[in-house]
């Protein structure tokens, strides 16, 4: 069994947000397998499902972003998974537009999303899907930047294609996949 987990924020003030970005991914590839979420299970959005042969449980928490490891933390107890059946969708600052990279462990660098996860699950063995929004154009601060919205939402539409592919594969391939960036 797999937790495929997109962060973000609720709420209409942070929709097409780059802080959004994990959301926005995880939205594609449920849309492009004609999969929806149910409304807000234990502090997320969420559906329990049989892709390609693979029990997987996909998961928006409804919690705000800094709280993100509560939400995780109870879908991990829940079904009484191991940390390394968790797969985080989210954005990366230091990553820019149209990179993703793939790690099965590592810190949490600033973000506090993951900060929250790492917290809660008491590790950092959990596997990860960053999703670059680095602009070198943006002159605003960085909380600014992520907050604010995704003017070219075409810019993204290569960045779905390629984290479509790679769920696909990693669900397939019942998440054991290697790290890499594409």
């Amino acid at each position: 069994m797999l937790l495929i987990v997109g962060l973000g924020n609720i709420g209409k003030n942070y929709e097409d947000t780059f802080h959004n970005i994990g959301f926005l991914c995880l939205d594609a590839f449920l849309s492009k397998n004609s999969l929806k979420l149910n409304k807000n299970k234990m502090s997320g959005d969420s559906l329990e499902t049989v892709l390609y042969g693979e029990k997987v449980i996909f998961v928006k928490p409804t919690t705000f972003m800094n709280r993100s490891g509560d939400c995780v933390a109870q879908y991990k107890n829940k079904y009484k998974l191991n940390s390394e059946d968790i797969l985080i969708l989210y954005d990366d600052y230091d990553l820019p537009i149209g990179e993703v990279r793939f790690r099965n462990k590592g810190s949490a660098g600033t973000h506090n999303g993951m900060k929250s996860i790492v917290e809660q699950l008491g590790t950092e063995n959990f596997k990860r899907l960053r999703i670059g929004i680095f602009d070198s154009n943006s002159r605003m601060p960085l909380l600014d930047y992520v907050l604010s919205k995704i003017k070219k939402k075409e810019e993204y539409k290569k960045v779905f294609e390629k984290t479509n592919q790679f769920l696909e594969d990693y669900i397939k391939n019942k998440g054991n996949m290697d790290n890499t960036s594409f």
